[in-house]
């Protein structure tokens, strides 16, 4: 099992937001590779930096499970994914949350990510497009500030 922090952009908020019924149940991608990259027991942390500059945890996904199509991912999730624009999708472990506004640029500070890269002072959403495993240490901070907000 690795752990992974990933960053989608306000329009992603704001399209999870206007969804009626959304939760955390799937996500969805075009990565050529996100069927084998990804791996049934991984953590993945959903980040965003808002207009304001204010970094967020938003939402956290245990994946599960890996649909292959559209179709396959709302048979098991229920709803429909029509405004999604992604054929592939893994989905998480129940139970699925609704999105969460958590302040987490003072932790990220402190990480060193597995590949020993911090964020420099100031960063913004172009610093977090690529995923960013997690160090041990870094992985438990972030589940603590998790648990913080939604226990």
């Amino acid at each position: 099992m690795a752990i992974y922090s990933v960053y989608w952009t306000q329009d992603d908020i704001n399209l999870c937001e206007n969804t009626p019924g959304w939760s955390m149940s799937c996500w969805g991608s075009k990565m050529s590779n996100f069927s084998t990259h990804w791996k049934k027991g991984d953590v993945v942390y959903f980040t965003n930096i808002d207009h304001a500059g204010n970094h967020w945890l938003f939402g956290k996904l245990t994946l599960k499970h890996f649909a292959g199509s559209r179709e396959e991912a709302e048979s098991i999730i229920g709803r429909s994914l029509a405004s999604a624009d992604f054929d592939q999708y893994w989905i998480g472990e129940k139970p699925w949350l609704q999105l969460q506004e958590i302040p987490c640029r003072e932790l990220f500070m402190t990480f060193e990510f597995e590949s020993g890269n911090r964020l420099a002072e100031g960063y913004n959403g172009q610093a977090l497009q690529a995923k960013r495993r997690l160090t041990a240490k870094d992985a438990e901070a972030l589940e603590d500030l998790w648990l913080a907000y939604t226990e």
